[in-house]
């Protein structure tokens, strides 16, 4: 299945019935059109990332894909109508055809007149012989199937018969029905629609927007990791409480982190021993290919990146996702730091491991509001500890262990200086 097709069925779960018929290749390309438009991109992953960032996206998308599924089940009930009206059609020239050749004296016009008699009584014969006739046993499987074909053929016949009679008036009357409640819909069901789709899963959107929250690959990560390291026992005098940052500062202190990590990156560097192959101020080759949609590019392109597009991906890709504009100032750098070295989701647990909350690597109301009632000093120094913890733990440690250690205890010193600690 398209990945994109998944993240809809996500938000959209009504989707789903619309696959089904000789119409689903073309729903299923509408649903991942929608998705790639909405999100701007048509890897799943960085969509996930996109739409968590941008409500309005997400909202747009649900409406879209609310749409596509009204659509496609009012196509599904106009085909419906069409077929209907083709049998109906069907019977009605029949019976007029015979009707014509009843009038000119033509004995064929009679012929459903005697067939129907014939199927009628038979029917009804067979049908008081089983109810009459004094029961008996027989084995012969050659008997039995005799009589379901004669019974199974006669119960065909008759209602074929009844329909041919009878079933004009019937299914006009169906068919009126049917026509009337599609033009209802038409008018003025569409919008209904979208809404009961809407109100019916914004609980389950909510849920799906922290999903989305899954951070992608680092940029430079290291070699799969083992679990976060067990956090250091906390202080046990009381912490006093430290405020986040206001909105008004909160893309001045993005510029002053950004500006630090960049420096911690340094320039273009293609270590054959890291992982994440070339690299440009800390964006990997595939990081580049992914934020420019473009898989053509190659390690040049990567040497070319300028600083305000390193910058933009940093912010979209780390900053954002950790929602560290929510954090206090200079526990801020030491989480998006982490973040861009070792993987949002790894640096938003030890956190979450810091302050007590559950570690599922998404930054959520709880534990932003946890990390503001820390002593940030305090919280910065157990973030830095636990960092060199997990450092130690990787089989790189003999390589990358001398550069980690220093980049680590640098961004403390910034961090505490950027707590009024330094």
């Amino acid at each position: 299945m398209n990945p994109l097709i998944a993240l809809a069925l996500q938000l959209v779960p009504d989707v789903a019935k619309a696959f089904a018929g000789d119409r689903a290749g073309q729903v299923a390309a509408s649903v991942g059109t929608a998705v790639a438009e909405a999100a701007g991109t048509s890897d799943a992953q960085a969509a996930q990332i996109a739409l968590a960032q941008d409500p309005a996206k997400l909202a747009d998308l649900r409406i879209k894909l609310a749409q596509i599924a009204a659509d496609a089940e009012t196509a599904r009930r106009a085909n419906d109508l069409d077929e209907l009206k083709a049998q109906i059609a069907d019977t009605e020239s029949a019976r007029a055809t015979f009707a014509e050749l009843a009038k000119a004296g033509n004995a064929v016009g009679f012929a459903p007149v005697v067939i129907s008699v014939i199927v009628t009584v038979g029917f009804f014969v067979m049908l008081i012989w089983l109810l009459v006739r004094e029961p008996t046993l027989t084995t012969d499987s050659a008997v039995l199937q005799l009589i379901n074909i004669t019974i199974g053929a006669l119960t065909a016949a008759f209602a074929t018969v009844v329909n041919f009679w009878l079933g004009s008036s019937h299914g006009s009357r169906i068919k009126d029905q049917i026509s009337a409640t599609l033009q209802a819909q038409a008018t003025s069901g569409g919008s209904q629609r979208i809404a009961a789709a809407l109100a019916g899963h914004s609980a389950k959107i909510d849920t799906a927007v922290q999903a989305f929250r899954n951070p992608p690959p680092p940029p430079a990560a290291p070699a799969a990791p083992p679990p976060a390291p067990s956090a250091p026992a906390a202080p046990a005098h009381a912490p006093a409480p430290t405020q986040p940052p206001t909105p008004s500062d909160a893309d001045a202190r993005f510029d002053a982190c950004v500006t630090i990590v960049l420096q911690m990156e340094g320039g273009y560097v293609d270590d054959p021993a890291d992982p994440g192959g070339a690299t440009n101020m800390g964006i990997t080759l595939n990081t580049l290919r992914d934020w420019r949609h473009d898989p053509s590019l190659g390690p040049a392109d990567v040497k070319a990146l300028g600083v305000e597009e390193a910058k933009a991906i940093y912010k979209a890709n780390y900053w954002d996702v950790m929602q560290c504009d929510g954090l206090p100032a200079g526990v801020d750098l030491s989480v998006f730091d982490f973040g861009v070295n070792a993987g949002p989701s790894r640096s938003v647990k030890l956190l979450e491991s810091l302050v007590g909350t559950t570690q599922d690597g998404i930054m959520g109301p709880q534990t932003r509001a946890a990390t503001a009632a820390q002593n940030a000093p305090d919280l910065i120094r157990r973030f830095a500890d636990g960092r060199l913890s997990y450092y130690r733990s990787l089989s790189t440690w003999d390589h990358f262990g001398a550069g980690w250690t220093n980049r680590t205890n640098t961004i403390e010193k910034d961090a505490l200086a950027m707590a009024g600690a330094g």
